[in-house]
């Protein structure tokens, strides 16, 4: 009904060969706060790992953990061999970790704002402007506009003259003004149409290949399966089962999700 596509993308075959290595961007041991327990795994660059299983089950709470909003009450997290402080979202965007909300309309558009304002805060707390002149922002803020295909007239325009999924591209475009180290996706398709989400999947390939590390939830399977190289499955707030290879199948997703409820 609203697109030509029938998948996503083509399922990732093999993860990318300098997925193999041990690079690893993002370590997480024991982690536990609230709505999740005892959560351990690693991220290398260049993979994008997925957060499967029930709705709810603590892969939103863990992604806002690493980011400070809140943060986790116990274990350790390393960011490129470096603790990780993450007392707050400040300070979790300093070191590098960007955080996309699927839920626009409170974590992520500032409502009734141009475009403009609404693309390059982030760039202006990680360059700690105090005044910025609209030309050289708005230099900064095209290229990562267009990545995204985004359809806008202006950049003075406001954030609500566009649809619902021009204005998720403003909200992930924000974060690739400076490139992360960290992307975390808290299922950023949701309530978007399928061209949109095909335009921000190809971004997500496309920044995976280059060697940024993404942890992605989404609450529609298809998306997991089709992006993810490796998939850890939640129930109760810990994880269950990972998938990997030729195991990241729709029966075996549902049997891990299912069978541990």
């Amino acid at each position: 009904m609203v697109g030509e596509q029938e998948t996503l993308a083509s399922p990732r075959a093999a993860p990318p060969s300098h997925e193999a290595s041990s690079d690893v961007a993002l370590a997480v041991e024991s982690l536990t706060g609230a709505g999740f327990r005892d959560v351990s795994f690693a991220v290398r660059r260049g993979e994008i790992l997925g957060l499967g299983g029930l709705h709810g089950q603590g892969q939103s709470a863990l992604l806002k953990a690493l980011f400070g909003a809140p943060p986790a009450r116990a274990g350790q997290v390393v960011l490129n061999g470096q603790p990780l402080r993450t007392e707050s979202p400040r300070a979790a965007i300093a070191q590098g970790i960007a955080y996309v909300s699927g839920d626009r309309g409170r974590d992520g558009i500032i409502s009734g704002r141009p475009i403009l304002e609404n693309v390059t805060p982030i760039h202006a707390l990680r360059n700690r402007l105090v005044l910025a002149r609209p030309g050289p922002l708005s230099e900064k803020a095209l290229p990562a506009l267009k990545a995204l295909n985004t359809k806008f007239a202006g950049l003075s325009h406001s954030i609500g003259s566009l649809s619902g999924g021009n204005q998720q591209k403003i909200v992930i475009a924000r974060w690739l003004i400076d490139k992360p180290d960290i992307l975390l996706l808290d299922d950023p398709t949701k309530g978007i149409d399928l061209s949109a989400k095909a335009d921000l999947f190809a971004l997500i390939r496309r920044l995976a290949e280059e060697g940024l590390a993404i942890l992605l939830y989404s609450s529609e399977d298809a998306e997991l399966l089709n992006n993810a190289d490796r998939i850890l499955v939640f129930n109760g707030g810990a994880v269950s089962r990972e998938l990997s290879g030729a195991e990241r199948t729709r029966y075996n997703l549902y049997q891990a999700a299912y069978e541990a409820a």
